[in-house]
């Protein structure tokens, strides 16, 4: 028997047992062991980043030197040398992808492949090829594909995913066989790849990077994967470096969410990687699959944005159907790894986003990391998604959205008005830039409504104005509305009555476009009132329906000393971060108390400065029992609302509060205690179903009694008081509001 110590590999590979009762009479030695190994990560990380820093600027010398007019001239000179060594008997040249051809020659003239299995109208394998100011890297990429694609037929679809002009009119100039789709903005890595995934003609897609190339006899290997084995779900490639070394054999995740690309960095031809295997997941600079499977697990979800941890999700995705994801040996791919995203290196680095992402992938995907059986997120549909229903203009209802979709308030009302009004109604939800079909219904999912009808279908705001409304709703952050009506009759919701950030004398235009508005609750209807007078705007009928709350059923009394809050982790300079003043009110009330912890969830936007606020808000938690918890699915809210005995929450700084969060755990029994000012929050009987304060310190100091008191009849009579309040707000009652407010206005 051997006695060597086990490899990396086989540790992620070997059987975890959670129960292991020698591990837990040790409890004490591994939790100092791993406090003493988060420190040192600690360090190492800062050490990382300082060296990242200096990586950086060195690259950008390097770019600069390569644009340079002397590196041009002296390019002659450097050709000499190489050849020079390589007759020297040097080391043997780096792999390198096809040689770029003329930008204006066509395929055919070098590449017989194109002309054969090059097939537009029927393909049966849809390539797809994210480009992102990277033109050049994706003409190579492109020429790899016409060169050394056989077997099958098939298509390119390059989706350009915002690029400057410059970078798009270079694509755009290049002649061969490729349709380009073309985003107004950068939609990311995973929405990129969704729409692209949605045109596709193919059967199968393979999913590509635009700094990976094809190499000779790539396809037919991958293809015959999915033929011969009944249960694959998804297949990657060899992928090697550019200078011949191997750079991934499949993926392999261990508990802690780290990724181990198998064989990085060793010899492409070393037997341990010649052998097709299952592996966790392969990487999506390319990976092939069927389209109906894809469109099944509902795509690349929107979670992960901006970057990483997409594919890792995807293909664990694929396994909840019991599908397994193979490394195939036969198959090659060069891949330089990154490139797009380089230039962007510092700032991901920063902001921690690789992080944020890790942690999130351990949360969702925690079952299965700890090989725990019966336990794995509700992530995919059923059945593959029904395809949308023909439009009937007379009786089609349009819902405008003027921000992306996302588990968030705004979108969460929009969609569940979609919802009441799909039964019997063609609905168009409507955004201002392309949005895939799978993030709708992931969104929805998410945010605990079963979009499933076919009767919802989505589009930009520029194709709405080409179409005909009977109907058409839109929803205003304020009082003003954020487009003019496109319906026959038009309605706007106000979620927050409040006067217009700018002087817009479009959106006072367009006022008179809309016959009613629609608020949330009495206080916003007085609130809209004034605003009306002040703005000296034609009066119009103002409705009250209450936001949709997805009801969360208890599961019996397994409450626990947490605190929770949920509401977008919002950077922006107006928006008051409120975050700060929760973490500052939670240091003062666990002093003392190590029992308690609070809990924040909610939406993370992908931009810059919220993933910089997200950062801070984690620095500034440091030390406390404060679990984070960005763009949870809807079965980790469920399970968090379970926990916690108490809901935080706080005002917005115009003094409104979006009431769904805190009567969504209200109606999993727990007390909401928010500050606000009086009357804002009518669901929230003060002392009974909950308390309304105006200051930290009642809020600390009516928290404290709370879970102090947690198992006494008091807070029982509380936690169903809040419960039962909840009830009246949930989206069954919302669906039959709008549904008579329709039928009103047909």
């Amino acid at each position: 028997m051997s006695h060597d110590k086990p490899s990396k590999e086989e540790v992620l590979t070997l059987p975890r047992h959670p129960g292991d009762s020698s591990a837990t009479s040790q409890t004490e030695t591994a939790n100092r062991l791993l406090a003493e190994r988060d420190w040192q990560i600690a360090q190492l990380r800062l050490a990382v980043a300082a060296r990242d820093e200096q990586i950086g600027a060195k690259n950008q010398e390097i770019e600069a030197l390569l644009h340079s007019s002397s590196w041009r001239i002296t390019a002659p000179l450097r050709s000499l040398v190489d050849t020079v060594r390589r007759l020297g008997g040097g080391s043997p040249p780096p792999l390198q992808p096809a040689p770029l051809q003329p930008m204006n020659a066509m395929p055919e003239a070098g590449w017989p492949n194109v002309k054969r299995w090059y097939d537009e109208n029927d393909p049966e394998v849809s390539v797809i090829i994210l480009n992102w100011n990277k033109s050049q890297l994706t003409i190579a990429c492109l020429q790899s594909l016409w060169q050394h694609t056989s077997g099958f037929r098939y298509e390119i679809v390059v989706v350009d995913n915002g690029s400057t002009a410059e970078e798009l009119c270079r694509l755009k100039d290049f002649p061969g066989h490729y349709r380009l789709v073309c985003l107004p903005v950068n939609l990311f890595f995973g929405e990129g790849n969704n729409i692209g995934a949605e045109i596709a003609g193919g059967q199968f897609v393979v999913f590509m990077n635009n700094d990976a190339f094809a190499t000779p006899n790539w396809l037919p290997p991958l293809m015959a994967v999915l033929a011969d084995r009944a249960d694959a779900g998804a297949v990657g490639p060899k992928f090697l470096f550019p200078d011949g070394r191997l750079q991934e054999a499949g993926v392999l995740c261990a508990p802690d969410g780290t990724v181990y690309q198998r064989g990085a960095g060793g010899s492409a031809d070393d037997p341990a990687y010649q052998t097709l295997r299952e592996v966790h997941y392969c990487s999506a600079a390319c990976l092939l699959m069927r389209r109906d499977l894809f469109l099944q697990v509902l795509g690349f979800d929107w979670c992960w944005e901006p970057v990483f941890y997409e594919d890792a999700d995807l293909c664990l995705k694929l396994g909840r159907l019991g599908r397994t994801v193979y490394y195939c040996p036969g198959s090659t791919i060069i891949h330089i790894g990154n490139a797009t995203i380089a230039d962007s290196s510092r700032q991901l680095n920063g902001l921690r986003i690789f992080e944020i992402n890790r942690a999130r992938f351990t949360q969702r995907w925690a079952s299965f990391l700890q090989c725990e059986t019966g336990k794995s997120p509700s992530l995919v549909e059923a059945a593959p998604p029904t395809v949308p229903a023909a439009d009937q203009a007379d009786g089609r209802v349009g819902l405008y959205l003027s921000d992306r979709l996302a588990a968030n308030g705004n979108s969460r009302v929009l969609l569940a008005v979609a919802l009441a009004l799909a039964a019997d109604s063609p609905v168009t939800v409507i955004v201002p830039v392309p949005c895939s079909r799978l993030r709708l219904l992931t969104v929805a999912r998410m945010l605990g409504l079963e979009l499933k009808t076919a009767q919802v279908q989505i589009a930009t705001l520029e194709e709405a104005t080409t179409q005909t409304f009977g109907l058409f709703i839109a929803l205003s952050e304020d009082i003003l509305p954020p487009g003019p009506g496109l319906g026959r009759r038009n309605i706007l919701i106000s979620r927050r009555p409040a006067p217009p950030a700018g002087v817009d004398h479009g959106a006072a235009v367009w006022w008179s476009d809309y016959e009613a508005v629609v608020v949330e609750s009495p206080a916003a209807h007085s609130q809209a009132e004034a605003l009306i007078r002040t703005l000296a705007l034609p009066g119009k009928p103002i409705r009250i329906i209450p936001p949709p709350v997805g009801s969360v059923e208890s599961d019996g009394n397994n409450k626990e000393d947490v605190i929770i809050q949920v509401g977008r982790f919002d950077g922006s300079p107006s928006s008051g971060r409120s975050h700060e003043t929760v973490i500052d009110a939670f240091r003062t009330l666990a002093d003392g108390n190590p029992t308690i912890r609070l809990t924040l969830a909610g939406y993370l936007p992908p931009e810059a400065c919220h993933l910089e606020y997200f950062r801070l808000l984690q620095a500034r938690s440091a030390g406390l029992r404060v679990d984070f918890h960005p763009n949870a699915s809807r079965d980790e809210l469920t399970a968090l609302y379970r926990r916690a005995t108490v809901c935080w929450q706080t005002a917005r700084p115009a003094g409104t509060l979006s009431a769904i969060a805190v009567l969504e755990a209200m109606s999993c029994g727990c007390i909401p205690v928010v500050i606000s000012q009086a009357g804002l929050l009518p669901f929230i009987e003060h002392e009974r179903s909950g308390f309304r304060v105006e200051t930290a310190a009642a809020l600390i100091d009516t928290s404290r009694r709370i879970l102090a008191n947690r198992q006494t009849p008091w807070a029982a009579g509380l936690m169903e008081a809040a419960a039962i309040g909840a009830r009246a707000y949930g989206t069954p009652a919302f669906i039959a509001r709008w549904q008579d407010l329709r039928d009103e206005y047909r």
